[in-house]
């Protein structure tokens, strides 16, 4: 087997292994808040794995074309072959999204290590690491920056702008998958959902995934909005009735705060009575 390729596996097997002890590393203040638990050592194994056949078939060939790409260079080549890794790494977010951030630091660690190997062999030397170092540094601030941005960019979040009776408090329910619902209005990036005077609303989108990123407005007769503040809702939760998909949330006039936004117990006593899910079907001939 080529030296150079047996060279890279042990590149990819030694930065797994960093990797790993450093995700247990992480984990030392739960060890010693909780104990030591099997359980959670056993689900680093896993990622170990994972780790490893990353660094394995896709590591190594971009390792190898970043070899070819700088072969002809020399006081610059650490920097851009370190760049080159890094890069490969920050494209996985594309794919794996938020865990493409441990690809970049896999990416990081296996070029360190094959670099590590080559200065064993004289490929390279002390002198040329220092001199690169810092532009090595600014390349992983730079990249994690841009990385973590491009994670928080791709997340998928729920925008949906609630219509809400003003005065209303108490529970609402919103059922998803429903063709017959009005047609879907949006403003902006949010798509519009009415809630009626009895405190639940009908549409045909698909019950909400990822992030929360909604907002919540009380609308008078005249069509006036007042935006209620996040602190007076709850979100309680989401299920399926056969077709229908349904979540439920609670609003509140009185006791807002971090309380009610964990409790959601209603104290106010202009509370209203809200149907079940079962009575929104039945109402709405859905059954």
């Amino acid at each position: 087997m080529n030296k150079n390729f047996t060279d890279k596996c042990e590149a990819a097997l030694y930065s797994s292994i960093i990797f790993i002890l450093i995700i247990i590393s992480l984990m030392i203040p739960e060890f010693m808040n909780y104990g030591i638990s099997w359980a959670s050592i056993i689900e680093v194994i896993p990622i170990f794995i994972i780790a490893l056949l990353g660094s394995l078939f896709y590591g190594i060939p971009v390792s190898l074309l970043s070899e070819k790409l700088t072969k002809n260079l020399y006081n610059t080549r650490f920097l851009i072959a370190g760049f080159i890794h890094m890069f490969f790494g920050f494209l996985t977010i594309l794919v794996i999204k938020g865990f493409g951030l441990f690809a970049v630091g896999t990416s990081l660690l296996f070029f360190l290590c094959d670099e590590w190997l080559k200065r064993e062999k004289g490929v390279i030397t002390k002198k040329i690491i220092v001199q690169n170092g810092s532009g090595l540094l600014a390349l992983v601030v730079l990249i994690g920056y841009l990385s973590c941005n491009l994670v928080e960019y791709l997340k998928f979040k729920s925008r949906e702008y609630y219509l809400i009776p003003e005065g209303y408090v108490g529970k609402v329910t919103v059922l998803y998958n429903v063709e017959k619902a009005p047609e879907l209005q949006k403003i902006k990036d949010y798509k519009v959902i009415k809630v009626n005077d009895e405190g639940y609303a009908l549409t045909s989108l698909s019950e909400p995934r990822g992030e929360i990123d909604n907002k919540y407005y009380y609308v008078d007769k005249k069509g006036k909005r007042t935006e209620i503040d996040y602190s007076c809702i709850h979100d309680s939760r989401s299920g399926g009735h056969d077709v229908y998909d349904f979540i439920e949330f609670k609003i509140t006039d009185f006791g807002c705060g971090e309380t009610f936004i964990v409790n959601g117990k209603i104290k106010s006593p202009n509370i209203k009575h809200s149907l079940s899910v079962e009575e929104i079907l039945q109402r709405e001939g859905l059954e």
